[in-house]
């Protein structure tokens, strides 16, 4: 398919757009502003320009400004912080969740100026500004950590339960990208709600030194241009502090959970170990006593419609088993029984730490293929794993893929990566879901050729629709009966 180069000219078209919208406006307010002819009911865009350089040569001007600027945005952290750290614990413990209900709704229904008023009673209006926009930014931003925890990928925290990946490691690469977004979202529009209920509690209090003190001296002076001039430096202020907001919110959340290897992928000659290979992510790998896939009588249904039926298989250590009937079958819910993802309505199962291939990849896209691996290992110093992971991985996958976002690689690759996570991660059992999805015939031989390698006694179980799979593993057919009843 051709490229279509855009000319210079059209990558500038929506500034130019904004620009003219701006113009236009601000013609047809001074156009109204000559039309009525009274600068005490509508002064003209000249006149406020005028009023405003006026007042940004004076040092009241900037001691007003930062004074306000201060206890409002001490006020949006403030809420910030704490809204992030109770909206995250209050998702995981439904206690505090149905605890603090009330006080959320509370702070969302209770009008501002009711707010306003107790804050006067009870502290005067020295910090009244701090409070209001704490007030209003809380429940915001409190929401917006439990919808965007909430909009996790349920498949990878999947992953992670079968991994017994950690769950701060969890938080970091899975919670964490689901968070941002609605943080970043919700953001735009807590600072602009925090900034202007917080002037107003100012101009209702009157503290000495603020902006609303300013608005309302320029209201019993009937000086709208200086009115108009103030509400410029607000809407500055908004956009000012918004921005520097979202800025240092997109760093952070990018140094949280933006693989360290991804960063030397820019190096120069990146992606060449920095260290000889230490040896223990192969000792790790068979660390773990082998123990037999087990189940007996397994019975399963969802809504009345039974999936599996009295189905019961064993896989002894070192034996490499296969599963094969066709799609809708009940393979995958049999797996997912195994993996403990799920629990059967009759039957049992012997528990066992396993490797798992899904039938999805369930990677991280933002990490390389050796971070998606190191992260179901347990902790290892960075440099000694990555040295290892990047010569075990070299015999799976092209040495320049290796440090690249797993996003930019394609189908077959991702499925070899996924591979590799759950052989070289220590486990009794292996349990991999149709494992040779995407692949061709010469990248299939490389994938058997590792899981022989990589089994290390461990019985292997996986499913396929192709024979030549049950051959080229040199595996046992399992005379299971997926008929369902």
């Amino acid at each position: 398919m051709k490229s279509v180069k855009l000319e210079p000219g059209r990558q500038t078209t929506p500034s130019l757009i904004r620009i003219a919208s701006v113009l236009f406006w601000l013609a047809l307010w001074q156009a109204a502003a000559l039309l009525i002819g009274n600068s005490i009911i509508l002064a003209s865009p000249l006149e406020t320009g005028k009023a405003l350089v006026s007042q940004l040569f004076l040092a009241e001007f900037w001691s007003v400004f930062f004074s306000s600027c201060l206890r409002i945005s001490l006020g949006f952290l403030g809420a910030f912080l704490l809204a992030a750290v109770f909206g995250a614990a209050a998702y995981f413990l439904r206690p505090l969740r149905a605890l603090l209900a009330p006080a959320v709704l509370l702070m969302k229904s209770v009008p501002v100026v009711s707010f306003v008023i107790l804050a006067l009673i009870w502290a005067g209006s020295k910090r009244l500004s701090l409070f209001i926009s704490f007030v209003v930014v809380f429940p915001m931003i409190y929401e917006s950590v439990l919808a965007g925890l909430a909009s996790a990928d349920f498949r990878l925290l999947e992953m992670a339960q079968v991994f017994r990946i950690p769950f701060a490691r969890t938080f970091r690469f899975i919670y964490l990208p689901a968070l941002l977004p609605y943080l970043a979202a919700n953001c735009r529009s807590a600072i602009g709600m925090g900034i202007k209920s917080g002037i107003a509690a100012e101009v209702i209090g009157i503290p000495e030194h603020s902006i609303g003190e300013q608005l309302y001296m320029a209201k019993i002076y009937l000086e709208t241009d200086r009115l108009f001039a103030w509400t410029a430096v607000i809407i500055a202020m908004s956009w000012f502090l918004e921005r520097c907001f979202l800025i240092l919110l997109e760093k952070a959340g990018q140094r949280l959970h933006t693989s360290a290897s991804l960063k030397t992928a820019v190096r120069k000659k990146a992606g060449v170990p920095a260290s000889i290979p230490s040896g223990r992510i192969e000792a790790m790998a068979g660390s773990l006593r082998p123990q037999e896939v087990c189940a007996r009588h397994l019975s399963k249904s969802y809504q009345n419609r039974p999936v599996l039926s009295d189905v019961s298989l064993t896989v002894q250590p070192g034996e490499r088993c296969a599963l094969m009937a066709p799609s809708g079958m009940g393979k995958t819910t049999l797996f997912r029984l195994l993996l403990g993802l799920e629990t059967a309505d009759q039957g049992n199962i012997q528990a066992a730490s396993a490797g798992a291939v899904f039938q999805e990849n369930r990677l991280i896209e933002s990490l390389s293929p050796i971070e998606n691996v190191r992260l179901a290992l347990p902790p290892l110093p960075k440099a000694d794993t990555r040295a290892e992971l990047f010569s075990i991985l070299s015999s799976l996958l092209p040495a320049e893929s290796l440090m690249r976002p797993v996003s930019t690689l394609s189908g077959g690759m991702k499925r070899r990566c996924a591979l590799a996570r759950a052989l070289l991660s220590p486990s009794e059992i292996l349990i991999l879901d149709e494992p040779f999805t995407g692949l061709d015939e010469d990248t299939k031989k490389q994938a058997v050729q590792f899981i022989e390698t990589w089994q290390k006694g461990r019985p292997l179980l996986f499913s396929t629709h192709d024979p030549k799979d049950v051959l080229l593993l040199q595996a046992r057919l399992l005379p299971v009966d997926f008929k369902q009843s």
